[in-house]
């Protein structure tokens, strides 16, 4: 692969976005996938195996001057591909199909990324920090105690009874919301440590 390349196909899949790419290395068997890359007008394939469901390629900003109106669009697609991807990594780790190493990324993973992103331009950074804010929103809506969507959760069971929750289920309700939220904060941390080359050899 070099610069200004272009994926068409991956894993015979056709690629429409960047972002399309991730899902499709994930949602593929283990070991080396086919690649259609555009070179200067001419397309060829590839191999290439991916290590933690990444191939190591990262996309170019292309800039373009858009009127009001298609740039509304654009935005709207752009957050909705956003938020599909997040549902995606979702649930390919409920399903254990995604490994919890390779889509979850803690505070080393994010200051690396942050660096990375400030090296390439504010375009860079300003996307990176829209990509985090739309997945820790989607994340504090989950139905998990002390996370506003499980506080909603709360009160829509109590809507359900048509009566309050006692004092002693609202603090049993909470404090397994947070040993499952600090369990979930543990397996991102050990994440992240995996990847790191100080640590990560030591780390099954």
């Amino acid at each position: 692969m070099k610069p200004d390349d272009g994926i068409l196909r991956v894993a015979d899949k056709p690629v429409q976005s960047f972002l399309d790419i991730p899902e499709i290395i994930r949602s593929a068997p283990k070991g080396p996938l086919g690649l259609s890359v555009l070179r200067q007008g001419s397309a060829f394939d590839v191999t290439v195996t991916p290590e933690n469901g990444r191939i190591g390629i990262a996309n170019k900003t292309i800039v373009k001057k858009l009127a009001f109106a298609p740039a509304v669009r654009e935005a709207v697609s752009a957050t909705w591909n956003l938020v599909r991807q997040t549902f995606q990594i979702l649930k390919g780790l409920l399903t254990a199909s995604i490994s919890p190493k390779a889509a979850l990324t803690g505070p080393l993973g994010i200051a690396k990324a942050s660096g990375d992103a400030a090296r390439s331009g504010a375009r860079a950074l300003l996307f990176l920090v829209a990509s985090l804010s739309i997945s820790v929103g989607i994340l504090n809506l989950f139905p998990l105690p002390p996370l506003d969507g499980g506080h909603l959760a709360i009160l829509a069971g109590e809507g359900l009874r048509r009566r309050d929750f006692s004092a002693a289920a609202k603090s049993w309700i909470l404090n397994a919301g947070a040993m499952v939220l600090f369990l979930l904060i543990g397996l991102v941390l050990y994440s992240d440590l995996s990847k790191t080359s100080w640590l990560g050899r030591y780390l099954p």
